[in-house]
């Protein structure tokens, strides 16, 4: 083992190449399913309507909707903290109506407002005298939880920004929903029958009698060892079954051999976009520039661990 880490050492320059290339080909910049929607609700006035609309007046800071694990949005329910696990987020604004010539801008961030952005889009506006309540969701693709921590919104009317929101995604509980507050309370009818499938998303862990699933997401933080300090852009590589480091070596470092790779964002965190069997040996490798490659060829996840798996790295130079 000793022989075979100085060898891949001596390729680390190499390898961090290869493998930055390699993540283009599966996760270098995530796929999102994104959607601009608005709707009007019954007795909604917090923002006075108009008959003729000449000024778009909208909430600050933004609001944040429930959301479930097929990816609707409940404009209806205001989330204060998602649950691990969501794999779709939504936030938006109430208004008093949309004049002619609007367009609506949205700027999602993970990890600060002095972050780059992950998500941007903007929409023409169709004009409407009526008030209502506007939101853009976003999420992955293929589906995948996203990553744990806090996101943040930023809304532009015409380029110019008119509000912006935070929330924290991972912990949340049921009692995180409370309904958007109207003139008028919805009848006890209409409040005792919520979808059940915002109940499947906000469950997530609370049934202990529930069987493991028989694959996990694997997330974590890559940091340096010493001085505790979150590393950028690190690779977190998961080659296929079987397959060790030497043999990838020898076989020139194949895209064909990966299972998964996830690169850390600048808080140094990460996720896999592609879940992992339990029970099941894996190599693992972890590498990032000017640091010694870590790896780990019995990395195996079993019954008794949660998921998420969440994993805190260390790399020393």
């Amino acid at each position: 083992m000793k022989t075979q880490m100085k060898v891949f050492l001596s390729l680390l320059s190499t390898m961090v190449l290869v493998l930055v290339s390699v993540l283009g080909a599966f996760a270098s910049t995530p796929t999102w399913h994104a959607a601009a929607e608005h709707t009007a609700l019954a007795g909604n006035d917090a923002l006075l309507q108009t008959a003729a609309c000449t000024k778009m007046k909208i909430s600050n800071p933004a609001l944040w909707f429930a959301t479930d694990k097929k990816g609707n949005v409940y404009p209806d329910k205001i989330v204060k903290r998602y649950p691990t696990g969501t794999s779709v987020i939504a936030s938006g604004f109430e208004y008093n109506c949309i004049p002619k010539n609007t367009t609506i801008g949205v700027v999602y961030y993970y990890g600060g407002f002095d972050t780059e952005p992950v998500f941007s889009d903007s929409q023409k506006q169709s004009p409407d005298n009526k008030s209502g309540v506007f939101w853009w969701y976003i999420g992955y693709q293929d589906g995948s939880p996203l990553p744990e921590g806090d996101w943040q919104v930023e809304w532009y009317i015409n380029k110019k920004l008119a509000s912006k929101g935070e929330i924290t995604v991972g912990g949340g509980t049921k009692q995180d929903i409370e309904p958007l507050e109207t003139e008028e309370e919805p009848v006890e009818e209409a409040a005792e029958e919520e979808p059940s499938t915002i109940e499947d998303i906000w469950d997530f862990g609370e049934e202990e009698a529930r069987p493991a699933a028989e694959t996990v997401t694997v997330q974590g933080k890559i940091i340096d060892g010493k001085t505790k300090k979150p590393i950028a852009d690190a690779l977190f590589v998961v080659l296929n079954p079987g397959v060790s480091m030497q043999e990838w070596a020898e076989r020139d470092f194949a895209e064909t051999d990966v299972y998964t790779v996830a690169q850390t964002d600048t808080r140094g965190q990460f996720t896999c976009p592609k879940e992992l069997e339990r029970n099941v040996t894996y190599t693992v490798v972890v590498a990032a520039k000017g640091y010694q490659m870590i790896i780990a060829e019995d990395f195996m996840v079993d019954e008794q661990q949660e998921d998420p798996v969440v994993l805190t790295i260390k790399m020393y130079k």
